[in-house]
């Protein structure tokens, strides 16, 4: 738990870059959220009353909705790909000074080559373990918190079911993460 302390002192310089990543995913998922609801409205009030402009109208606010989702998505791409870099960079350049300042017997008992690409393999991993958790970790819940509570405003009809299917999913999930880990 000390090293995992240690590794969040390397990213507190680019505190913003991990905070706005986040909040840029969660405005991305905010605009896929509402697409169906759009969507919705467009057969509920367009179609069925055969409003060709409200349809047209409705559509750009759809395409909109996109285009915003989209520049949410990319901006949270880089915003998580700049903490993790920086963030990298950082932890390999502090790395490299502390193998530099090695004693004799330590340097002997690894090899040159052996320690580079063990750093680099490690610092690699953790900057794509950095920018997994800012991008995908985020989405993942944010997308399910945002999906149950549009069933809610929706279809509450629909939301019963959900109460009895999730908790069963998340055994099964639980289940077999259990059941792989002994493989």
């Amino acid at each position: 738990m000390q090293a995992v302390g240690k590794l969040i002192n390397y990213l507190k310089p680019y505190k913003a870059f991990a905070i706005i990543a986040p909040l840029m995913m969660l405005f991305e998922v905010s605009m896929d959220l509402i697409q169906p609801t759009i969507l919705q409205m467009i057969i509920d009030n367009g179609i069925a009353e055969n409003d060709t402009p409200y349809i047209i109208r409705m559509f750009g606010t759809m395409i909109g909705a996109a285009v915003l989702g989209l520049i949410g998505g990319v901006g949270c791409s880089i915003y998580a790909s700049r903490a993790a870099v920086n963030f990298a960079t950082d932890v390999r350049h502090d790395l490299y000074k502390t193998i530099m300042y090695f004693s004799t017997s330590s340097k002997d008992e690894f090899t040159l080559g052996k320690l580079i690409t063990n750093l680099t393999s490690d610092i690699e991993m953790l900057q794509r373990a950095l920018t997994m958790l800012l991008k995908v970790f985020v989405r993942g819940p944010m997308m399910f918190i945002g999906a149950v509570v549009m069933v809610w405003f929706t279809a509450r009809e629909l939301f019963s079911i959900l109460l009895v299917v999730i908790p069963i999913l998340a055994f099964c999930v639980y289940f077999f993460t259990m059941l792989s880990g002994k493989l």
